[in-house]
């Protein structure tokens, strides 16, 4: 006799059936089991209506209670399943779309949920989902400018090395539908106070990681210089170590009002050494590999004359015009800025913990830039830092942290406009950071002219 190989699917089938009808019976039980506190609060019963919402284990329609009190309605069968007014899918359902469109397209998510959950969805419907998320991450932004309280100085860390790291991810967007697509620059920095070994494996992680996301440029080195504000205590103890590509707006001025800002002692800047040797690739895949050697030579040792005779031999190599003229552009900028190619060793610092930003940018470019895909500006930003928030560990807190249920609360008792509170808070901060980098330069231009003295002095 012949065994019958059970249908997996029959199964589930099954399954979903005695699912559904057990949170049928869950339902009215919660009913009945509120009622008598909603009468006790001066509630009526008024009628039950009907729901059809989709959920983790499937689409199901449902009745439930509906109380009523001088006008105002109240349903807590809703309320318990954390269902917001008119909406056809529970959080938690959206919050997993969210958390799948970080890895794929939006008609990808709406098809593997479907393949998983038998939810039909469409790629419209997982946009809707991605903008409540980002809805909800402008709220969290002003429940924090409403309960921000100054942290004291004595409950901030104080690094021995705090690490910020800057670049930008080019993005294809388009400012409305039908446009010429053009490309746009994230911007982002990390922030982390060193790196540490994984347990016993040879795996290394940052250490206080913060990454700091905006389409804007400026926008997000407000952003980098508040976070540090509010969370270090920096000063003659603390060693800046900052990294970039030294493209625009990463150049080592920007740095220079990190380290002014935050009054450190020290800051030690580094043209991040993954970028550098690309440079070094280009310009001399032409050129014979001792000179490039040579070249290498010279910055692992800091020697400048080096650097100098190797730029001319290879120069007087070089005899297309076009190409003099690209290797001059990089020989210029490599001397310009030779101080920054020092290597860590030769400043007495860890080499781990530098150069982290490409490992950071991966999530970034494999889902905005390598599927090929348009963005809108504002979809730009909302998926990229989603991809932070899920690597950081925070897309769930967005949805469902404590933050959401004091952000309804401070606005039933508090009717002060977001946007207004947000607007004056952002003048106080730009006023603030201002100063703190005025006074930053003035501490490092006093220093400057006490070590000259001081030299003057000696001789």
């Amino acid at each position: 006799m012949g065994v019958t190989v059970l249908d997996e699917r029959k199964f589930l089938a099954d399954l979903r059936k005695q699912n559904e009808e057990a949170f049928l019976k869950a339902v009215t039980r919660y009913d009945d089991q509120v009622a008598p506190s909603m009468r006790a609060r001066g509630y009526k019963l008024k009628n039950r209506s009907a729901r059809t919402v989709a959920f983790i284990f499937g689409e199901i329609c449902f009745e439930r209670n509906r109380w009523y009190k001088k006008g105002t309605c109240k349903v807590p069968v809703d309320e318990w399943l954390g269902l917001e007014k008119h909406s056809r899918f529970s959080m938690e359902l959206i919050y997993q779309i969210n958390q799948i469109s970080t890895c794929t397209t939006y008609r990808k998510t709406a098809d593997l949920i479907e393949f998983m959950t038998g939810i039909n969805l469409t790629k419209d419907t997982v946009l809707k989902a991605v903008k409540r998320a980002a809805a909800l991450k402008k709220e969290q932004e002003e429940y924090d400018l409403l309960s921000l309280t100054e942290v004291t100085e004595e409950n901030k860390k104080s690094p021995e090395r705090l690490y910020i790291e800057g670049d930008g991810v080019w993005v294809k967007t388009r400012s409305k539908q039908g446009e010429e697509a053009k490309y746009s620059n994230i911007s982002h920095y990390v922030i982390h106070t060193g790196s540490e070994q994984v347990g016993q494996s040879k795996r290394r992680q940052l250490k206080n990681k913060k990454n700091v996301l905006s389409l804007s440029g400026s926008k997000a080195k407000e952003q980098a210089l508040d976070y540090v504000h509010q969370t270090y205590k920096t000063g003659k103890g603390t060693t800046l170590i900052t990294n970039s590509d030294g493209g625009p707006g990463y150049g080592g001025k920007v740095f220079k009002d990190f380290a002014a800002a935050f009054k450190v002692q020290r800051h030690e800047h580094f043209w991040d050494p993954y970028h550098l040797q690309q440079e070094i690739e280009k310009n001399y895949k032409a050129q014979p590999e001792e000179l490039k050697e040579l070249l290498k030579q010279a910055i692992y040792q800091h020697d400048f004359d080096l650097l100098q005779t190797t730029i001319d031999t290879t120069e007087s190599l070089i005899d297309d015009e076009e190409e003099t003229a690209s290797f001059q552009d990089f020989a210029r900028r490599l001397k310009r800025n030779f101080s920054y190619t020092k290597p860590a060793s030769l400043r007495n610092l860890p080499k781990k913990g530098i150069g982290v930003m490409e490992s950071q940018h991966r999530r970034l470019t494999y889902r905005m830039k390598n599927q090929g895909m348009i963005w809108s500006l504002e979809g730009a930003e909302i998926m990229a830092n989603m991809i932070l928030a899920v690597e950081e560990g925070t897309l769930r807190e967005l949805f469902f942290g404590d933050w959401r249920k004091a952000s309804q609360k401070m606005k039933g008792l508090d009717k002060v406009s977001g946007g207004k509170v947000r607007k004056y808070m952002n003048h106080l901060d730009s006023l603030k950071r201002n100063f703190q980098i005025g006074e930053g330069r003035k501490a490092h231009k006093a220093r400057r002219q006490s070590h000259k003295k001081g030299a003057t002095i000696l001789r």
